[in-house]
């Protein structure tokens, strides 16, 4: 089901606004839904890294990197799973765009691969792969609410699967 919302912006935001639309292609649900998108994964991923230190002080407990350790070399050959794709998003804006932010992966993830994933599959296994406990998948990445980078952890073992994650395009 659907809701419908209505916004008030002065006249001058939104003759910028069309001028953006006009620029990206985009319809005016489609460019409100992705600034939606975005802000939602912005909140919870500021809730998810809260709760993730707070959690981790109470148990007394430091850095968990085994997890995501033993599922990366699973995930580099299942190019189908949710965690590959997000990992190739990853991989494919830092050469696209010179850096990776939740939108641009997104977006990678929802339109550009051949088996696209929903928005709420990117945002429900992307979450999962900011944490390093209970049920999560593995704590790959963290981000600032908008820029996306690879928890300094994890980095050396997902630096020698990259190859199986993304190719240059050329």
């Amino acid at each position: 089901m659907k809701k419908n919302i209505s916004i008030s912006i002065d006249e001058e935001t939104y003759k910028t606004f069309r001028v953006a639309l006009n620029f990206s292609g985009q319809t005016e649900e489609e460019a409100l839904m992705q600034s939606i998108h975005s802000y939602i994964a912005k909140v919870l991923g500021k809730v998810v890294n809260n709760f993730q230190a707070k959690s981790l002080q109470k148990r007394g407990e430091g850095n968990y990197t085994q997890k995501a350790k033993n599922r990366i070399p699973i995930w580099a050959n299942r190019k189908n799973q949710c965690n590959h794709k997000i990992i190739e998003a990853y991989f494919t804006a830092l050469d696209r765009y010179g850096k990776a932010t939740l939108s641009n992966m997104e977006e990678l993830c929802t339109s550009t691969f051949v088996k696209p994933m929903s928005p709420y599959s990117f945002k429900n296994n992307y979450a999962s792969m900011k944490l390093d406990n209970g049920h999560s998948h593995g704590k790959i990445f963290e981000d600032d609410g908008n820029k996306v980078w690879i928890w300094k952890e994890i980095e050396p073992i997902l630096m020698q699967y990259k190859d199986q994650f993304y190719t240059k395009k050329k």
